[in-house]
Order: C-alpha cells, then structure tokens, then sequence
C-alpha cells in the first residue's frame, strides 16, 4: 500500500447529504424571509409620501388661514411646496381642494404601489392631520401607519 492511500482514508469532508440538507435549509430560509424583505421595500418607498405631507403641512395650513380656503394645485406651487418625489409623482390638492392626494409613479416603484393613491385630510376645527385609508388606493398593509 502506498503512502497516498493512506492519506485519502484519513481526508474528512461533508458528504452529498450533508450538502444537500444545508443547501434545502438555506432555500427554506430565503423563501420565508423573501416576502418579508419585499413588504419592507414597499412599506419604505410608500412612506414618501408621507415624508412629503410632513413638509406641506404648515404651508397648507397657513395658506388656510390667510386665504380662508384649502390652497388649488396653483396655490400648492404658490407656496413653495415639494410635489413629487423619487417614487410620489405628485402631491395635489382633489377637485374640492379639501384634501391632499399623494400619486405614486408608475415606473421605478413596486408594483404594488404603481400608479396607487394614498389621501390626506386636513380637519380645520381641530387643525389635524389625517390620513384617510379607505379613501385611497393603495393597499392599507403598505399605507403609512397612520393612515391604518
């Protein structure tokens, strides 16, 4: 016997089965985390909306009380505010100009969200914010937490 025989009997190394257990205990791990990891992408790029409420907020609610009305679209310009975004492609007021309609894109966001609209209302009386969930288009488990 030769001294290369001996050393391949003392070799160690996984086996086929060994292998292949791990490798179906990955797949089982990327198939349970895949739908997570996707909801987070689109939960993340819904919230810009959200972001760009949070920066027309008071110009929208001074415009209110100097004008004595919910700012148009051309007040919105007016008014210096921020009315699209990386995926929002616009940020407008509706035809009664009471409320404000996010739109998302159509290219370049998820498409659970393309095309997709989330509406905020502004309640003069007690000077609030609100989002209105089932006004909007969007699917409620993506919309911002506070429009639940």
């Amino acid at each position: 016997m030769s001294n290369t025989d001996s050393t391949w009997k003392n070799e160690s190394g996984f086996t086929l089965v060994e292998l292949m257990f791990v490798s179906a205990i990955i797949a089982i791990l990327v198939a349970m985390a895949l739908p997570l990891y996707t909801t987070f992408i689109v939960r993340s790029q819904a919230a810009e909306a959200l972001e760009l409420l949070g920066g027309s907020k008071s110009g929208v609610q001074s415009d209110i009380e100097l004008e004595g009305a919910f700012p148009d679209n051309d007040g919105l310009d007016r008014l210096g505010i921020r009315r699209s975004g990386r995926y929002v492609a616009t940020l407008g007021s509706d035809e009664s100009n009471t409320r404000l309609i996010a739109t998302y894109k159509i290219e370049g966001v998820s498409p659970n969200l393309q095309g997709k609209t989330v509406v905020f209302a502004y309640d003069e009386s007690s000077e609030l914010w609100a989002c209105d969930g089932a006004a909007g288009t969007t699917d409620l488990k993506y919309q911002p937490r506070s429009c639940k």
